[in-house]
């Protein structure tokens, strides 16, 4: 295994074939510190395969040569398979409704919130639940490298398929003190849903525990919201045992992590991973992005 990145784990069904993999459908989500897959049967609707990688810290590689070179060399990621989707999580997005978009000026849209760099390409997922335009922002190697990697797939940004997954799943339900929050290493999403639509949502970038609390209680202020009232549904890459799900549990009462999606199965080898954890990667089949 190359020095740059590490397998941290890797659960896989004893049915899943190396040869034949073409009637699977591949799912990659490419993080800030390495990347995830999982690998659907989607004939049983059952999930065989789920891997995650790690970069090594101050690797000098570039994203995108570090992302390729962990593809090429995983013998799971260089097959055929039925249908591939990728998500790439970017803090550089914005939302659009579908009414006020314009092809032509989604750049406009996105340097409105967001400096970018001379070397990176527009995008824009058409959100069908939402009725809007999610318009995001990846640098151009990383998005050539894939397409030459997966010339058929689908690249779309973290928060479309949230978005649309939590919508399907939870929109008439009631939310009304509900707040969805999806954390990773170092960046977190917030959600919630109100009026069966989605009324808030943004994404921050953290260092510390006291960072995440911070950003997450002011937006509970924004939405009046009580702490001791709203319950706080969580997703991600976080245990019982973080620092930070302790400071959360520390200033907000409620709080649950969400369960599995019942409308797959999972080989026994997902046992082994938290109910909670890659909700996003595991629920990409079902938008239609």
């Amino acid at each position: 295994m190359p020095d740059f990145f590490t397998e941290d784990f890797f659960f896989a069904d004893e049915t899943l074939n190396q040869e034949n993999t073409e009637t699977c459908r591949l799912s990659i989500q490419l993080c800030a510190e390495g990347l995830a897959f999982s690998i659907l049967n989607p004939s049983a609707n059952l999930f065989l395969a789920v891997a995650h990688h790690q970069f090594t810290p101050g690797y000098k590689k570039s994203y995108a040569e570090q992302i390729t070179s962990c593809i090429q060399q995983n013998p799971w990621l260089s097959k055929s398979y039925e249908k591939v989707g990728i998500i790439a999580e970017t803090l550089k997005s914005t939302l659009i409704p579908e009414p006020l978009y314009m092809e032509e000026k989604k750049l406009s849209y996105l340097t409105f919130n967001h400096d970018l760099l001379a070397d990176e390409v527009v995008m824009a997922d058409k959100l069908l639940n939402l009725q809007a335009y999610n318009i995001f922002a990846l640098p151009n190697d990383l998005l050539h490298s894939l397409k030459e990697l997966f010339p058929s797939s689908g690249i779309h940004h973290f928060s479309s398929s949230l978005i649309e997954i939590l919508l399907m799943k939870f929109k008439n339900l009631d939310t009304e003190d509900t707040v969805f929050t999806y954390v990773r290493p170092s960046f977190f999403d917030v959600m919630y849903l109100r009026n069966q639509q989605l009324f808030f949502c943004n994404s921050f970038k953290y260092s510390t525990k006291e960072d995440l609390i911070y950003y997450l209680i002011f937006v509970f202020e924004q939405l009046k919201m009580n702490p001791e009232k709203v319950q706080l549904k969580i997703m991600g890459e976080i245990s019982k045992e973080d620092a930070v799900f302790e400071m959360l549990f520390r200033y907000i009462r409620h709080i649950e992590f969400i369960d599995r999606n019942e409308d797959f199965v999972y080989s026994h080898v997902f046992d082994s991973l938290p109910k909670h954890s890659y909700y996003n990667l595991l629920n990409f089949h079902l938008c239609e992005l």
